[in-house]
């Protein structure tokens, strides 16, 4: 989809629609991470916690040290040497340099050979969806509730839900359309979200509302989307943070207004490592 979306406009249009949305993936992660780090602490410390659950919970928990590369390095490695290989690991952020390379260098070709290409990953992209639609009436839906972790898990997903509340102002006041209008639109791709946990299982969801029911432009949506569900998570900040709270309360440590500040940063900016662990 990011080839085609790429191939099928011009450069310049294409670097200033991705410039501007991984701009605007910036503000919406700092915004969820604020939510979690001044809503949690004090939502969490409302819940009675039993002091053998979290006994048990210590028990078996396990910590991994994760190294992240230099910055050159990180630099470096952006550009894949192997994208079959960078695709099969799921290193999305070398996968979608190199991509969008490709679809640049789509852009220069001429006639033929360019539709070629361009109608080539176009059709790919729509069998792929399809595949996700197969893959979904298989789905199993399950949610877990265990012991202590309840508090915490009911905390996490009010955070979330506060924080996908909020975006409905922003697409309105930022967007120009109706609430309503909005809404229904999102409604099956949030549907499919909830019963899958999966940005990729709603993309077809996402690409029909957005294409149909907001009537955005497929230039748009081929370059948005795609980037979004591979780097944009939104509801990962509110989530993490309130885990590393609650982690504090497992093990009775006392975090301070500059401790939460300081994971709030650390974990808004989890993305962020996250490509660079991909990169490597």
């Amino acid at each position: 989809m990011l080839v085609t979306g790429v191939a099928s406009t011009s450069a310049r249009s294409a670097g200033s629609i991705g410039g501007r949305a991984l701009a605007f993936f910036v503000v919406l992660v700092a915004g969820s991470a604020l939510l979690a780090a001044v809503a949690a602490p004090p939502l969490l410390s409302l819940g009675s916690f039993d002091s053998e659950a979290f006994a048990a919970l210590r028990e078996t928990a396990t910590a991994t040290q994760v190294e992240l590369p230099p910055f050159r390095e990180w630099i470096v490695n952006l550009i894949p040497a192997n994208p079959i290989r960078a695709a099969a690991d799921g290193a999305m952020l070398p996968l979608i340099v190199f991509t969008a390379i490709l679809a640049l260098a789509i852009l220069r070709l001429e006639g033929e050979h360019k539709q070629t290409l361009v109608g080539f990953f176009d059709a790919v992209s729509r069998a792929m969806l399809v595949i996700v639609n197969w893959i979904l009436l298989v789905a199993p839906i399950g949610i877990d509730l265990i012991g202590a972790m309840g508090v915490f898990i009911l905390v996490a997903c009010g955070l979330v839900t506060v924080a996908l509340l909020a975006l409905y102002p922003v697409a309105v006041l930022g967007g120009g359309i109706s609430l309503k209008r909005f809404a229904r639109a999102c409604a099956p791709a949030q549907a499919v979200g909830f019963s899958t946990r999966s940005s990729l299982a709603s993309l077809p969801a996402m690409l029909e509302a957005a294409e149909d029911d907001l009537e955005l432009a497929p230039q748009v949506t081929g370059i948005v989307l795609p980037v979004a569900v591979a780097l944009l998570k939104y509801a990962s900040p509110p989530v993490r943070i309130t885990g590393t709270i609650f982690v504090a309360h497992l093990y009775g440590i006392d975090l301070g207004v500059v401790e939460i500040a300081t994971i709030a940063a650390a974990l808004g900016a989890l993305r962020v490592c996250r490509w660079r662990e991909s990169a490597c």
